[in-house]
């Protein structure tokens, strides 16, 4: 048996247990659509469960062990001479993920929170999905993130055999999801006002 394949069953049942998180974090970005005291209100009821320190400390060190183990069972998948298309997706979205994860977390919740001293909240990320230039470049990264999220779940309910109707309704659904969370913290829906903090966070950051 192969790394990659007795490495398999440990990247599956972790992503079963970051998917508990994943639904409510991503329930709490949609909550944005209706403003930003709606995501606040979704958000912090989450928050008061997973950001206890018994639950934060092991999530982020599960999400850092499935990049891991993610990066070692693509490599087989990227040394084949012949793919698929179902084989492209997982492998692109997969490192796609890899990448926005790491950035979240060190960027994210070390810098932003930790050392920068920013609420992590609604205003930001409406920050840098309001704020030209960076807009034109965090619109696509926050997207592509959620679009990547629900096509490396397609892609692996192919390959354990469910239809092509559900893998491709779940790629539909992670479009139509992500395009919904952009438009809101971009301020497609209403206008948004960040505080100083923000604006002096971004000029500090960039």
């Amino acid at each position: 048996m192969t790394l990659a394949a007795r490495l398999k069953p440990w990247h599956r049942h972790n992503a079963r247990l970051l998917l508990i998180f994943l639904a409510a974090h991503l329930l709490s970005h949609l909550a944005a659509i209706f403003g930003p005291d709606s995501q606040a209100a979704v958000m912090n009821a989450a928050r008061a469960v997973y950001r206890t320190p018994v639950i934060e400390i092991p999530l982020i060190g599960l999400f850092i062990a499935q990049v891991g183990l993610g990066l070692i069972m693509v490599w087989p998948r990227i040394r084949q001479s012949q793919k698929p298309l179902w084989s492209w997706i997982q492998i692109v979205s997969g490192i796609y993920l890899a990448v926005f994860i790491l950035n979240h977390i060190f960027l994210g919740i070390l810098r932003g929170r930790t050392f920068d001293g920013v609420e992590t909240g609604f205003h930001f990320v409406a920050a840098t999905l309001v704020t030209a230039p960076i807009k034109y470049g965090f619109i696509p990264y926050y997207f592509l993130a959620i679009v990547a999220l629900f096509a490396h779940l397609a892609a692996a309910l192919h390959w354990s055999g469910r239809s092509t109707r559900i893998t491709r309704g779940l790629i539909i659904l992670g479009v139509t999801i992500a395009s919904l969370v952009t438009a809101s913290y971009a301020g497609l829906f209403y206008p948004i006002e960040l505080p100083d903090a923000y604006n002096a966070y971004l000029d500090k950051a960039f």
